[in-house]
């Protein structure tokens, strides 16, 4: 898959509204995904690690897929588990 830059915390909010027009739901939700598993281990990003999940979370929602939503909720809750734990 070709990435045309890598997603960081600057340009994060662009690139999710830009797919997010495009209605590209599993695209945007990697990249949320990914921003909140290198935020957990960066002790100032740490704490924007909720909002990058709920945010992926709401794309899952768009996606209407039932199954993939309690799976990602499963996975969330561990990742967030995880970043509070390093507080």
């Amino acid at each position: 898959m070709l990435c045309w830059f890598k997603p960081n915390a600057k340009s994060f909010k662009q690139m999710y509204l830009a797919l997010y027009c495009l209605h590209r739901y599993p695209k945007a939700i990697e990249i949320f995904e990914l921003v909140a598993n290198q935020s957990i281990n960066n002790n100032l990003l740490r704490y924007g690690v909720k909002g990058h999940l709920l945010n992926a979370g709401i794309c899952h929602l768009c996606g209407c897929d039932s199954i993939a939503i309690s799976n990602a909720l499963q996975k969330y809750q561990v990742c967030l588990l995880l970043s509070l734990s390093k507080l």
